[in-house]
């Protein structure tokens, strides 16, 4: 039964990794060079698959695919030329989209939104229905429905949807782009960060110092999750030199976190993730105010030392979150969003590499965290992870769960 079961799943890989559903941003733009059929052909597919997936997922708000269609016939030349993307409902920004679509890139669709970025429960997860997805952008590339994604990164969800669905996801620094994106490799982002920022890279990876952290109290980490730090940071000792980090930087990550929150006006969540957020806020900011000050002044501190410590040739690497995928159906820890949120609210720039699977099939991922105007290094050590971990797989949402949707 079991050599079965690996046969079809063999069988099953084999057949849906052979299209421009799976191919990156670099191999879409070369095959469809000078063919404008191609670039045809490569937006339709995707346009099918976007089709296909939507009957599972429920991640479309509008389509766009007439106008992609057309966009696809008087494709621009450019970098990401035929490479297809969707966006979020609320990250509809001209100029932001026009410079993708200036490189060749195709929009497809307008995807649904989480209203509060705090519940990360409202999508459905392409791996395994009964987990959450966390943002409709990373269900989408996870599942092949377009090639990339542009999206903002409000309170950490860029990175912890990137995540839960196994896609590679970039929060570039603030003063660059006020948006992240998904995609399928580095090098895609990569392309998709040169393009939307007119920053260049260097062509050869610059030699990167990887530091790490050996305490996350009060928070535990699952065992997959250590298991998973473990074997990350023991190919990047091959390859790199890795420091420790023994201070709890998470000790009062929360709090801190809290203190410099924004809540929209009049929030009203009914999550217990959202709840909690708006009583350390009320308390922080109403009941006692002085030590929401002392707390900014702290999260000053630790952002000034991280990136001292980082310079300009160091990253370092932490868990997404602290375990795996939560289910749909339970609660999950309200406060473990902190460990995306924390780094997403100190303005670092943050890039997450798919690692493989926990044992019920859902993605396990990492990220990787550089000072600001260092994406080359976050890079440098995200392609050295994919190369030893495969990276991002596309998901069958509407095939079966475990084991063949790995």
């Amino acid at each position: 039964m079991i050599a079965l079961s690996l046969l079809i799943y063999s069988l099953f890989l084999f057949y849906s990794m052979t299209s421009s559903l799976d191919l990156s941003i670099h191999n879409i733009a070369t095959n469809s060079s000078n063919d404008p059929k191609k670039v045809w052909n490569t937006v339709e597919e995707h346009i099918n698959r976007l089709k296909r997936i939507e009957s599972s997922l429920s991640i479309v708000q509008t389509p766009r695919y007439n106008e992609a269609r057309l966009h696809a016939h008087i494709y621009k030349e450019g970098p990401l030329r035929g490479s297809s993307f969707v966006i979020p409902e609320h990250d509809i920004h001209p100029d932001a989209i026009h410079a993708l679509i200036d490189q060749g890139a195709v929009p497809i669709a307008e995807l649904k939104t989480n209203e509060d970025p705090l519940d990360l429960s409202t999508f459905i997860n392409p791996w395994n229905k009964r987990h959450i997805a966390g943002g409709s952008a990373a269900a989408a590339i996870s599942s092949g429905g377009a090639v990339f994604s542009i999206c903002s990164d409000r309170q950490g969800e860029l990175i912890l949807s990137s995540n839960f669905c196994g896609t590679f996801g970039l929060r570039p620094t603030t003063s660059l782009s006020k948006f992240g994106w998904h995609a399928r490799t580095v090098q895609d982002l990569a392309h998709i960060f040169s393009c939307a920022t007119g920053t260049s890279l260097p062509e050869e990876p610059p030699p990167t110092s990887v530091w790490y952290l050996t305490d996350y109290s009060p928070y535990r980490l699952e065992q997959s999750i250590k298991n998973m730090m473990h074997v990350a940071l023991k190919s990047l000792q091959m390859q790199t030199l890795c420091f420790p980090i023994d201070t709890p930087l998470f000790s009062q990550a929360f709090s801190i976190w809290a203190s410099n929150w924004s809540p929209p006006t009049n929030y009203s969540p009914n999550h217990p993730t959202g709840l909690m957020a708006k009583m350390m806020f009320e308390r922080l900011n109403h009941l006692d105010p002085t030590l929401g000050s002392q707390l900014k002044h702290i999260r000053n501190d630790i952002k000034e030392g991280l990136i001292q410590l980082l310079g300009e040739d160091g990253v370092l690497i932490c868990p997404a979150y602290p375990r795996c995928v939560p289910e749909l159906s339970k609660e999950h820890t309200p406060m473990d969003f902190v460990f995306s949120a924390f780094f997403c609210d100190l303005g670092l720039p943050a890039l997450h590499v798919p690692m493989g699977f926990c044992t019920t099939g859902i993605p396990l991922g990492l990220q990787i965290i550089a000072a600001p105007k260092q994406e080359q290094h976050l890079f440098a050590v995200g392609q050295l992870l994919e190369e030893e971990f495969k990276g991002w797989t596309r998901s069958q949402p509407f095939s079966i769960n475990m084991p063949f949707n790995p």
